[in-house]
């Protein structure tokens, strides 16, 4: 990258399809030891499927093959801006688990067997499925009786925070006003 914060050298990434506001995790969706891709943002008009895919990882990279990553599925969505994705295990049977938050609700999505999901949101989260503007969400043991617990903290539309710039020490500072947090048990 040079000064002015343009890339030198490579080529695009064209395994994914535009969008906006992504975030990548890692899982194994298909508990065959490898790797797999899920990415979430909110859509572009054109995407009526939504813009939370998982692109699953096929093994060996053939000779002459620019990837190994294949898109796989859509996976359900959040409502407005939920594209925040945490990946967990909230049923506890060792297959990765998604909740995708940060805007008008959450959606909480089972990895099942052979890297199939399933929204399960209402029997997870109950009436706190529609919790708006998540922030972030921590696992923690709250009750310390052995499982994860999933503490949320909520903020004021993010794209209203406050910011600083100091140019004399150029030093950059945020600040999101937290409205209140909740522990879901």
């Amino acid at each position: 990258m040079n000064a002015n914060r343009s890339i030198v050298g490579g080529e695009e990434f064209t395994l994914v399809e535009r969008t906006r506001g992504r975030a990548a995790k890692l899982v194994d969706s298909n508990q065959d030891g490898k790797l797999d891709l899920v990415l979430s943002a909110f859509p572009l008009p054109s995407q009526k499927k939504g813009a939370n895919h998982l692109y699953v990882n096929r093994g060996e990279q053939a000779e002459g093959a620019k990837h190994q990553l294949v898109f796989d599925t859509w996976l359900p969505t959040a409502k407005w801006l939920g594209y925040r994705t945490l990946v967990t295990d909230f049923n506890n049977d060792n297959i990765s688990d998604l909740v995708f938050y940060g805007g008008k609700n959450m959606v909480a999505v089972a990895g099942e067997k052979g890297g199939q999901f399933k929204n399960v949101s209402s029997a997870v989260f109950a009436k706190l499925a529609n919790t708006s503007d998540v922030s972030t969400l921590a696992e923690i043991d709250f009750d310390n009786d052995g499982d994860l617990d999933l503490f949320a903290t909520r903020a004021k539309h993010q794209f209203t925070e406050q910011r600083y710039y100091d140019q004399a020490s150029q030093r950059f500072a945020f600040l999101l006003e937290i409205k209140h947090s909740v522990l879901m048990i």
